[in-house]
């Protein structure tokens, strides 16, 4: 996008004009004899500022617009994070967390249908078994399956986001340039037309993302995940919080817990909820009934709040964006008809005060002029960049 407000530094004069008006007092070096006085008369003055870009105007490298401001809130942290939290915890809640009273209506039951209790108990009884078959002990078995599967459900939400991820990353160019219309960002390219899509300046560069790359990407967040809940429980545990005698038939053996100490997992969920239960009742006098509604999508809440920054966080890392960059405003090209074009930049700069610009291109062809002179058959190098053009190229865009 171009920027209307353009930065401009106070007009000195020409070179060519400090010199017909007697103040230049060192030699005029052969970057200053190579400027012509016929090119002085082409002017820029009423070309605005679309075309003072054109002609070499350097301002500040764009920023990230609006429109793709507005994109990476609603998709990272709007669809990728908040959907996604509140999504998970539903499911979560409906897998972990069996009915204690039957759900009345048509959808309850055709969600309590798909997504239950049972279900669970069944993938973590085929873990466990697995786990037991290649050597580990039954109990921890069982305990590091019911915690892997249990941190895996309060990923639900996330990966059914995967293709509506992939659809808008795929299309952000078009989407972007849709709301920087929307929301009034000048996208005036430097010859005065409207950028398309493709021309706009995007700060975080998506590229397409094939459905095995963003396959691959959700794996990594879920190997993360897990991975993190089962180290979580485990760094985390409370030898000295023994929890009540459990049993667990899981088809094919039973598992008897007598004496199993707190995990990390479930003292993180306490040690939270008790920091709520504590406002609550500071603000209103009140606490939330322990094994209510509130409480258990609370615990499920403090997890997945984790587990969503880690997955968001692999997404994002992973997405395969690039800061995007700007054209060279200088050419570092040798060649004379470009060097040649850069000194008509020079006079053309200085004429729409751009001191600064004119400045930065007078070092770089000085080093150059400099070099060719001192140097064995060059002089018609010299001769050439100092010959005057016909038609001045004032609005070229060297690439």
């Amino acid at each position: 996008m171009v920027d209307k407000q353009l930065e401009t530094s106070g007009n000195q004069g020409t070179l060519a004009n400090n010199a017909n008006a007697g103040e230049q007092t060192q030699p005029k070096t052969a970057l200053e004899n190579s400027i012509q006085p016929d090119a002085k008369k082409e002017t820029t003055k009423e070309l605005g500022p679309a075309m003072s870009l054109a002609i070499g105007k350097e301002k500040p490298e764009p920023g990230m617009s609006k429109g793709e401001k507005v994109f990476n809130w609603a998709t990272y942290t709007g669809l990728n994070y908040w959907v996604n939290l509140i999504s998970s915890i539903y499911i979560a809640d409906r897998f972990i967390n069996p009915a204690t009273t039957e759900r009345k209506g048509t959808v309850n039951k055709l969600v309590d249908g798909m997504m239950n209790r049972e279900k669970l108990d069944k993938w973590i009884s085929s873990t466990t078994k697995f786990l037991h078959k290649v050597g580990m002990p039954l109990k921890k078995a069982h305990h590091n399956s019911k915690v892997g599967w249990e941190s895996f459900i309060l990923l639900s939400g996330g990966t059914l986001l995967l293709f509506p991820l992939k659809y808008l990353e795929d299309n952000k160019r078009k989407i972007v340039h849709s709301l920087n219309d929307k929301l009034g960002v000048d996208q005036t390219a430097p010859d005065g037309h409207k950028e398309t899509p493709e021309e706009i300046h995007i700060e975080q560069e998506q590229p397409k993302q094939s459905v095995k790359n963003l396959i691959w990407r959700r794996v990594l967040g879920t190997i993360s995940v897990v991975t993190t809940g089962l180290v979580i429980d485990h760094a985390l545990k409370d030898k000295n919080t023994k929890l009540p005698p459990e049993k667990y038939n899981l088809g094919w053996a039973n598992v008897h817990y007598d004496a199993k100490v707190q995990g990390g997992k479930s003292r993180i969920e306490n040690k939270v909820f008790g920091w709520v239960q504590q406002a609550s009742k500071s603000l209103t006098g009140k606490e939330f009934a322990k094994n209510g509604t509130f409480a258990r999508l609370t615990r499920l809440a403090i997890l997945d709040s984790v587990f969503t920054v880690i997955t968001a966080g692999v997404m994002k890392i992973t997405n395969g964006a690039k800061r995007g960059k700007m054209p060279k405003e200088i050419d570092d090209s040798h060649d004379p008809a470009v060097v040649k074009d850069m000194v008509d930049r020079i006079t053309t700069a200085d004429e729409v005060q751009d001191r600064r610009f004119a400045e930065k291109i007078e070092k770089r062809v000085n080093r150059i002029i400099e070099a060719k002179e001192n140097g064995p058959g060059n002089k018609s190098f010299v001769d050439t960049i100092q010959q005057p053009k016909e038609t001045p190229t004032v609005g070229a865009v060297l690439q």
